[in-house]
Order: C-alpha cells, then structure tokens, then sequence
C-alpha cells in the first residue's frame, strides 16, 4: 500500500433496521494520526471494529498487512482497567506494526500512563486512528474526524476550536428549532382559523337550506360537497405542516445527546455536622489476601456534611477496590483492610458497566431499578435522550457512553436520593457533550462526592474539600 496505511470507501453499516454509517470514506497515510469523535452510540466503535475486520459492513477496507487493534475494554485478571489497558497499549507500540486502532486507549490511564501514551503517540511512525473524547488525545492529532447522523466530517486537531464549533452548531441547532417550531405554530393557528370558517361557511348553508325549504336530494348534495371541501382544506393544512414537522424531528434528533440528568434533589445534602463516611487504615492486599501490598503506609480520612473528595492514586493503588469497598460490596472487601462507615443514603457509579449484560429492552430492564411505573420511566429515558424506539433497544448492545448515562441515571433517580455519590472515573466512554453536562449536573449537586478520576479537565471544573492520595497514604 505504500504510505497508504488506511484506505476506507463507501463503508455502511445498519444496526437492526437503523442505519448506523453510511458511505464513510477516508484514508490515512504513514505519520498520520486522527482522532475519531461523534455523540456516544453514533457508530465509532462499530466503524474502528469494521476496518479491524471484526465487524462486518458493505464498502471497501484496506490496511496495512500489519497492524494493532486495542479495543475499549481491556481484559487481564488480577490488574486493574488502567494496568490492563497499559499493558496492551505497551504491547501494541512494541509490535511491528504500521497502523494502531485504538478505541478510548486513555481511559482508567493514570497521569504517568497517560504521559507515556501521548509521547508514544508522538513517537509512534505509523499512522493511527483513535477513538477518543480525550482533550490531550484531540490536541495531538493532525485531524478530527466526526462521526454524525451516519456521515464523517473532517476537523483541524484542538479540542478548544472542536468545542467551539460544536457550540456554535448547537446554538445554531437550537435557533433552527425555535423557528422551526414558531413556524409551525402559526401555520397551524392559521390553518385550524381556514378551517373552522369553512364549517361555519358549511353549516350556514345547510341552515339555509332548510329554511329555502330546497329539496332533500339538493340540500344533500350542497352537504356532500361542503363536506369534500373541508376534507381538501385539511388535506392541503396536513401537507403544508408535514414538511417542517419532519424537519423539526430531525433537528430534535440531531439536538438529542443528553439532555440533562433530572430528578428531585431536595433531600440530598446532609447537614453539616453529619457524619457522612469514616476510613480508616485502609490497605490493599495482595492477590494472595494474606499480607499487604508494598503500598505506603494506611490511608484514614472524614467526611462530614456536603464535603468533596478526590480519590487520587496510581493504577492499581485500589482507588476502585476503596470505592466498591464503601458501597458494601464484600468481594472488593475481602481486597483490601481497614474500618469503613458510611451514615447516609449513597449510590456508586460502577467504572466496569458491569450490570449491562442482559438482551431485555432498555425500557422494561430500567423499571424495576427505577422503581417507577411505565411512563415515568419512559419519561426518564426520554429525558436522557433515548427516543421511543431506542428504548426497546437491547440493554447489552448500548454503547458504553450510554451504559455510563444510565449508570447515572441509576444512580440519581431511585426513590431514595442519595446524599453521597461515589463516583469511579465518571467520564470514562462519554462523549464531550455528556461530560459537559455531568460536569454541570455535579458542579450544582449538594450532597457529598468521592470522586477517582484522572480526566484533568472534568477534576478542574468541580471544586474538592481536599485530596486523598493511595499512592502517597496521604
């Protein structure tokens, strides 16, 4: 293929009935390196598992006769996300390859991993494609690549000028809507105004009628063809209206990512005496569970009231093992030693998605978690962007962006609001619109967080109490 590394035409895809891309082509040469971005469940796994010829599709893939595919979910037992998809990363550097197919490589990446990825990249004398949402990841490209309604668009690299033109096509977006909807509202006063004048016109005729004293078969005849008249008039009203109808659904479509995480969070924030969660002497065990790891020294620290802590620390120091810990679950328990206290109601926000592996549709597999009734829950899922038909949707073919907005969601809507959120690295697999909104969602929040994540960006828009360093013991 010479330079040539990547050579993708005319590519289409259809999930179920939906169809996911459609005649996506591009290419990538030696030395180059594109970031791959797009709304979460837009098609950016499913196009990078088609060029890695896991996935099949019309259209035409060429790549290089070698090259690494590291897919979003790293699996190596006993080692944390982050050190297993360290190692696979290590792997697919040290390979002999001229092409890297990366879905979400940073994710669970600690600061010194993350580091090392990005001089790799820069390093790295092949070409690549990433599938990323990273900041870091979208200012070391030479281009983005945006997956949107099943098309790609080509982007200059920067997160910063991505963000902002993606702000000003979703205000565009939105100014769109609103005329389209004041239109549409006028156009239908103006034809319900059309319309009753001509059933007014046609009633008044047929009391004439009976008053002329005109004949049964002519009074029916004037009947039948005021009738039609009014049968055209709404006719013509529901033509004229249809077209913009349907251009506002598609613009709702195309507006739809995410919309916001509600519910009712009048009972979260705990008083501020409130003894909310108490650690002490935390330690990680070995795999052996029979003697500790050569970790620092034991971790101990207080919540108390709406208070916010970061949960620092490098891969494998047990950040997710403290968390599942609080959260009760006895299998991470029996990793690690120490006394644990939690006073108030709490929810975790599982990193793994570890629950999303049922076929039941998405709506009927929400409400009994939910517990809600069938409309509230639909309600709910409209709400975070689902349409009627998505939420029939298997629950085990979401996305990982959408699995993490419902593990949210999950942990937000229950009966019971929480008045702690444990939160494990909560921006993993979301696109930049989610994260914005869960950046905002947490900044108005009023319970108490624990938050473990190393997405630099989304750790600067929150405001922490103090830092919990497993690395240090601090």
């Amino acid at each position: 293929m010479g330079s040539q590394q990547l050579f993708a035409d005319r590519i289409s895809f259809s999930y179920s009935e939906t169809a996911l891309l459609r005649d996506v082509s591009f290419t990538l040469h030696l030395g180059q390196k594109a970031a791959l971005v797009g709304p979460n469940g837009s098609g950016k796994t499913s196009l990078l598992r088609i060029l890695a010829g896991a996935l099949e599709a019309t259209g035409q893939v060429q790549t290089s006769s070698s090259f690494a595919f590291v897919q979003q979910h790293s699996q190596n037992s006993g080692v944390s996300g982050g050190e297993a998809r360290l190692a696979a990363l290590r792997e697919a550097f040290n390979s002999p390859t001229t092409l890297l197919l990366l879905d979400e490589p940073t994710n669970d990446l600690d600061e010194a991993a993350r580091t090392w990825f990005l001089h790799s990249l820069m390093q790295f004398s092949g070409a690549a494609l990433i599938v990323s949402h990273d900041p870091s990841v979208l200012n070391a490209v030479d281009a983005i690549y945006e997956i949107k309604h099943g098309t790609l668009i080509k982007h200059p690299p920067g997160f910063e000028s991505f963000v902002d033109r993606v702000a000003t096509e979703e205000t565009s977006l939105q100014e769109q809507i609103s005329n389209i909807t004041s239109a549409l509202k006028a156009r239908e006063r103006k034809a319900r105004a059309v319309i009753e004048r001509q059933e007014k016109r046609a009633s008044r005729g047929e009391r004439h009628g009976r008053k002329a004293n005109l004949p049964q078969i002519l009074r029916g005849m004037k009947k039948r063809q005021a009738q039609n008249t009014l049968a055209r008039l709404k006719t013509v009203q529901t033509d004229r209206t249809a077209g913009e109808r349907e251009e506002l659904i598609l613009a709702r479509q195309r507006l739809r990512d995410a919309n916001d995480f509600i519910w009712d969070g009048s009972f979260t924030r705990p008083p501020a005496s409130k003894r909310v969660c108490e650690v002490r002497d935390f330690v990680l065990l070995t795999e052996t569970e029979t003697s500790l790891r050569s970790s620092p020294r034991p971790v101990s620290f207080v919540l108390s009231g709406p208070m916010r802590v970061h949960l620092r620390g490098a891969n494998g120091s047990g950040k997710s093992t403290l968390m599942r810990t609080l959260s009760g679950d006895g299998d991470a328990r029996r990793r690690c030693s120490g006394d644990f206290f939690l006073g108030v109601r709490h929810s975790l926000m599982d990193q793994q998605l570890a629950q999303f592996q049922s076929s039941e549709t998405l709506w009927s597999w929400m409400q009994p978690r939910l517990e809600q009734d069938v409309g509230s829950t639909r309600s709910i899922l409209g709400r975070l962007g689902f349409t009627q038909d998505e939420q029939q949707r298997p629950v085990n073919q979401l996305s990982g962006g959408e699995k993490m907005r419902i593990e949210l969601c999950l942990c937000l809507h229950r009966n019971h609001s929480p008045q702690l959120l444990l939160l494990d690295e909560p921006t993993n697999h979301l696109d930049l619109q989610s994260r914005r909104i869960l950046g905002n969602f947490l900044s108005q929040f009023e319970g108490a967080l624990i938050v473990s994540s190393h997405d630099i960006h989304f750790l600067n828009s929150l405001h922490f109490d103090f830092v919990v360093d497993l690395s240090s013991g601090q």
